[in-house]
């Protein structure tokens, strides 16, 4: 079993004496809004705004936590690196001294992260220095051959800008900035106001009798990090502002004592440049940076994961492991950078990691024991999808049921058969009820919507209106919201707010308003599902649906820069043939809609109808799940409040399109019953209920699982448009839905994302559990 240290926190004042046993780090003061997070475990001070009243910003800068460690054990070499990876899900890496040092890499680096990302871990990338933005920080990965994503590299510049922002900081005041071009850039990206960087590096003072130098009485913040051009004008200049502006708070990117700009000797890190202030002003700073909180709670809410499924790997103990202790995270310190095991087992240390090792390499070798049978057994059932008695010859250890066969030594070992899908295997039997029920739920109401927009048409138009239908949709689902709500309320904790107070609901409202613009979109897209129809059969409407996939994908691509492997790249080139493939000779020579020949209405039809649900998909990802108030985990926790907010919204847009259309027509089209019949009043049952399903879910399943059964109900819509109205099943559609089938499947699987086996032989098996990194937005629009 894992080790834990036990990490208890006190709150002192600043002038509280640091002692061997007790280190005194500066913690951001305030509950960021955007976080949503309400009732941490820290007393935090009541500052959750930028005041321009010195008296109350001195008060948050001054107020600190200092974090008292009390080791319960000491610190365990890592010797069975496969039980710590399995017992987590993300791992966080420091970046000097653990990844790199200067600008050399550590040895065995790619070969650890590819290991990692392979066993499906999300892998996230922390550093205290603030030199460079996130952007450049993709930059240095790239050019030492790492393949690390800008989203997943997170710098303390960037964590500065995201505190000003978490506070409303105003947009009239400005930053000076005690550091280099990394925070300004950062600054820029959030829209704030900056002046000072290199820019002032050049600087100098010439004193003389009566001399008095100015400052910019806006400046609102003073941010200090690492500044390699640091001198005395920039120490004048922002102690001036510290000192004289009404309100100004005195932040730092971290308070480092040394770090690695070269890997042969440490530097003096930004703690000195953060010290020069401090003597100058009297004040202590807010450190956003780790070992501060904020960055892991920013983290963890932006990802929605869990503290305790988090290991933090760092080289420091006083801030890479007191960063990961002050989370509640697991811990593992490597040597390879400033702390060495003397240091670490030093008398006066009292930070003692969960476990430490020479270097995150380590990960390849630390196996299970030579000839650990119980050991390699446990390793392999966690992969192994038979779940049926593994048995032990004199070399290899084979399954009696698939036959595969691995060697029984773990250190060097290659998989004669690669056993994977380990989320299938563990899952319990009422989860697998409870996804087969959610699996049929959505095939049947998901297939069932063309069936129903075809059957309620009256010689080919439609005798109501399709806005009507929406509307009414989405009120259905407003009233669910408003009932699971109720629900939620009853269960409300002893001291915890009421759900249904106007303040919640106000705060929710603020927290949720992003939500309009998705809605919206989806408000014409559901139109969209309507017009469709007048072009094609059911079953191609559904086919075509499938298209979005490849939009999206090209979307993210395009403007999130996600990376994909080839084999999902071929997987989109599938899609695309296969729906090609069902459309030849589908439409029906020179026949009109809607004023358009269907040629030139299909074309146009179907491009919005992709790529319209797309770009909210993409939204949803790149713009609330970056900027919501709300965290992910409080999403969760008011999940009603988020999906009456959504449905509200989708009510409040068809609404005003009736009322449009009523000014064209005239006001009986404010009749939203007006055509309907017992088909329609199906149709809004079952996209209600296809709406609420979807919620469930994203809750209680697997999101993969939604991608699967809307593929799965092409099949059966294509099926039932057969039988109930004598549609052809041509030899285009079965060939081009087995090919969509295949490439949906091959695109999400998990092997999608396994690598080549090392040239060492070392086992590689894919744990799926965790490997959902491109599948929320490519899942949201169904």
């Amino acid at each position: 079993m894992l080790s834990r240290t036990v990490v208890s926190v006190s709150a002192v004042s600043s002038s509280s004496s640091t002692s061997p046993s007790r280190i005194l780090c500066k913690v951001n003061p305030t509950i960021p809004k955007f976080l949503g997070l309400k009732g941490l475990s820290h007393n935090f001070t009541n500052c959750t705004t930028w005041n321009k009243n010195l008296n109350s910003n001195r008060k948050c800068n001054t107020r600190m936590e200092n974090f008292t460690t009390k080791a319960s054990a000491a610190a365990q070499p890592l010797k069975n690196a496969d039980e710590l990876i399995d017992s987590v899900e993300t791992f966080i890496f420091d970046c000097d001294g653990v990844i790199w040092k200067g600008d050399k890499l550590i040895d065995g680096v790619p070969q650890t992260l590819d290991m990692l990302r392979s066993r499906g871990k999300r892998l996230v990338f922390v550093t205290n220095n603030s030199t460079k933005s996130r952007k450049q920080y993709g930059k240095k990965f790239e050019t030492l051959g790492l393949d690390v994503s800008e989203e997943e590299i997170f710098a303390s510049s960037f964590a500065a800008a995201a505190y000003l922002k978490s506070i409303d900081f105003p947009k009239d005041k400005k930053v000076y900035v005690v550091g280099e071009d990394g925070i300004l850039k950062e600054l820029e990206l959030a829209g704030f106001q900056y002046l000072g960087g290199p820019e002032d590096g050049g600087k100098k003072i010439e004193l003389k009798p009566g001399f008095l130098m100015e400052h910019d009485k806006d400046v609102g913040a003073v941010v200090v990090g690492f500044d390699r051009y640091f001198n005395y004008y920039k120490v004048q200049y922002g102690t001036l502002c510290i000192r004289e502006n009404p309100g100004c708070l005195f932040i730092a990117t971290n308070r480092d004592a040394v770090t690695h700009l070269t890997d042969a000797q440490e530097w003096a890190g930004g703690g000195s440049m953060v010290g020069a202030f401090v003597g100058s002003t009297q004040r202590e700073p807010l450190v956003v940076g780790k070992p501060s909180t904020f960055m892991m709670d920013y983290l963890a809410n932006k990802f929605g994961i869990l503290k305790s499924q988090i290991c933090m790997v760092g080289d420091r103990l006083d801030t890479d492991i007191l960063f990961g202790q002050n989370g509640g995270c697991k811990t593992l310190l490597v040597l390879s950078g400033v702390t060495s095991l003397s240091m670490l087992q030093s008398p006066g240390n009292s930070i003692q990691p969960d476990f430490y090792t020479n270097k995150i390499s380590d990960f390849l070798s630390l196996k299970a024991a030579a000839g650990d049978f119980s050991s390699s057994l446990h390793h392999i059932r966690r992969f192994h999808f038979c779940k049926i008695q593994l048995t032990q010859g004199e070399d290899m250890i084979e399954c009696s049921e698939c036959h595969s066969k691995i060697s029984a030594n773990n250190n060097n070992s290659k998989a004669v058969a690669r056993a994977y899908d380990r989320h299938r295997s563990d899952v319990s039997s009422k989860a697998r009820v409870l996804n087969l029920l959610l699996v049929g739920g959505d095939c049947i109401f998901v297939g069932l919507q063309p069936i129903l927009v075809y059957i309620s048409k009256h010689n080919g138009n439609f005798d109501y209106s399709p806005i009507s239908v929406n509307f009414l949709t989405e009120t259905a689902k407003v009233f669910f919201a408003i009932f699971m709500l109720l629900i939620q309320a009853r269960h409300k904790k002893v001291g915890e707010k009421s759900l249904l107070s106007f303040s919640a609901f106000v705060q929710a409202a603020r927290n949720n308003v992003l939500l309009a613009v998705p809605a919206f979109l989806y408000a014409i897209n559901n139109y969209l599902k309507f017009t469709m129809q007048l072009y094609f059969n059911p079953a191609t409407v559904k086919m075509l649906s499938n298209l979005k996939v490849l939009v999206i994908a090209l979307l993210l691509k395009v403007i999130m820069k996600r990376r994909f492997s080839i084999i999902q790249w071929e997987a989109l080139a599938l899609l695309l043939i296969g729906i090609s493939l069902n459309q030849l000779q589908s439409l029906p020579a020179g026949s009109t809609a809607m004023g358009f020949s269907v040629a030139t209405g299909a074309y146009l039809y179907t491009l919005i109808f992709v790529t319209v649900p797309s770009f909210a998909s993409v939204y949803n990802e790149y713009a609330l799940k970056s900027q919501f108030e709300t965290s992910i985990y409080l999403q969760f926790v008011l999940h009603g409040f988020q999906n009456l907010f959504l449905y509200g919204y989708g009510a409040i847009f068809n609404f005003l399109a009736i009322l449009v259309t009523a000014l064209f027509k005239g006001p009986s089209s404010l009749d939203i019953l007006h055509g309907h019949s017992k088909a329609t009043m199906l149709l809004i049952c079952n996209n209600a209920a296809q709406g609420i399903l979807s919620s469930f879910f994203f809750k209680y399943a697997d999101t993969i699982l939604k991608k699967y059964s809307s593929t799965v109900a092409t099949i059966f819509t294509g099926i039932a448009s057969a039988v109930l109205f004598g549609h052809t099943l041509t030899m285009n559609f079965i060939l081009g839905i087995s090919i969509v089938f295949i490439s949906m499947h091959q695109f999400f699987s998990p092997l999608s994302k396994v690598k080549d086996e090392p040239e060492d032989g070392s086992l590689e098996m894919v744990d799926s559990q965790n490997n959902q990194r491109d599948r929320t937005s490519l899942n949201s629009q169904y």
